[in-house]
């Protein structure tokens, strides 16, 4: 199992919709976050903050990132294409 060597590499805020998707949903950098509690407006976030909770993808049964670093890669591939689209 890969270990994290320094606690620097390892991937703390993560997100479940990709940051090269979100921020094509952005203006100036910002979305609206949609909340579930009925009783709060939508608010603006930086498209970083958006989508994502801390340690989200980290099980114990997993080496530290193993799931983050292959969701890296896959968004690596698609990620050019987004942008590409989006022009």
């Amino acid at each position: 199992m890969e270990r994290v060597n320094k606690l620097s590499d390892l991937v703390k805020n993560q997100h479940c919709i990709p940051q090269s998707v979100l921020k094509h949903f952005s203006s100036n950098e910002k979305v609206f976050e949609a909340l579930v509690d009925e009783n709060k407006e939508p608010y603006p976030t930086h498209y970083r903050n958006s989508m994502s909770e801390r340690f989200t993808y980290e099980h114990p049964n997993l080496a530290r990132n193993q799931l983050e670093k292959f969701f890296q890669e896959v968004e690596a591939d698609y990620g050019p294409a987004i942008i590409d689209l989006s022009k």
